[in-house]
């Protein structure tokens, strides 16, 4: 929260005070402004890792979430994380914000140099609409800039724009819990269980109580998933066929050649992957299912054949 240059005086210079998180809505698209200003600041496309705390209301919701992001700090200081993007950083960043006037004092002081900006906004037919928008607004923009004030549900939404608010707020629709988020950066992109593991024991020591979701972490277990539930239903499946091919041709060597042709597809598949390091994922693991079926119909239909014999044919 707090001043302005951009979002409420639409980009003309103010030498009271001046606050980068205010420069976002002043494209008139708030939600599209806070993801240009968030990918500005984070400066990668990486899928964020959403953390999220959960509570009766809001405000506790927040306080849980602020005091597990106290204990994550050290991930962006070993480099796991490029940053930490919450409600809260917004928050530092408007206490810290400076411009030509110095940053905006809480108390007695920041309210008469806040009430000198009024009056001058007051004056100019030109900037009514700013001045509209921040009258209301003096309390919670003080409360908010108060270094020694906990960070509170209310004085952000009561100033800070609804795009940024319900990017870090929001509410159950099944149980009616409170959410607090923030959104972990990672510095490169998470692939292989072991960092999200890594990422997950962290957060757990941080706060049990805290979940964790993201694009990254669900790819990651659903390769474990495929991995783990392929090779059981694989092995089923190759049982029953087996079993199935026995009691039809009553020989095991006929079996043997009714599968060999499924057996030396699937050795293919597996020795091109494994030659050009093509991990199993969602996407392929269909073509597996494919060569087991055609390679079956393919070796029982051939050796059927070849038992009829040629005479005659």
């Amino acid at each position: 929260g707090g001043g302005a240059r951009g979002w409420i005086f639409r980009d003309r210079p103010l030498p009271a005070f001046d606050n980068r998180l205010a420069n976002m809505g002043s494209r008139g698209n708030e939600a599209l402004a806070l993801q240009e200003r968030i990918l500005e600041t984070h400066g990668n496309v990486i899928e964020p890792v959403i953390l999220s705390a959960r509570a009766a209301d809001p405000q506790h919701a927040l306080d849980r979430l602020a005091a597990g992001l106290a204990r994550l700090q050290p991930l962006v200081a070993d480099g796991t994380l490029a940053s930490i993007e919450s409600p809260l950083t917004h928050l530092a960043e408007a206490r810290g914000s400076t411009a030509r006037g110095g940053p905006l004092p809480p108390g007695p002081e920041g309210r008469k140099r806040l009430d000198r900006l009024l009056r001058r906004l007051r004056r100019d037919p030109a900037r009514q609409r700013e001045y509209e928008f921040l009258a209301p607004r003096v309390e919670p923009l003080l409360r908010l800039l108060d270094p020694a004030r906990p960070a509170s549900h209310d004085d952000l939404r009561a100033f800070l724009p609804a795009a940024v608010v319900d990017r870090y707020f929001a509410r159950d629709p099944v149980g009616g819990e409170a959410w607090a988020m923030a959104y972990l950066h990672p510095r490169r992109k998470m692939q292989r269980a072991e960092e999200v593991d890594a990422l997950l024991s962290r957060v757990r020591e941080a706060d049990p109580s805290l979940q964790v979701a993201g694009m990254d972490i669900l790819i990651v277990r659903l390769r474990q998933i495929i991995a783990r539930e392929s090779a059981s239903i694989g092995t089923a499946f190759s049982v029953a066929l087996g079993v199935f091919l026995l009691l039809y041709f009553r020989s095991v060597m006929a079996t043997a050649i009714a599968l060999a042709p499924v057996a030396a597809g699937i050795g293919a598949m597996l020795g091109v992957m494994a030659t050009l390091g093509i991990p199993f994922h969602y996407v392929n693991i269909v073509a597996f299912p494919m060569v087991v079926g055609v390679g079956v119909d393919n070796g029982i239909h051939m050796y059927c054949r070849f038992r009829e014999g040629t005479a005659g044919k």
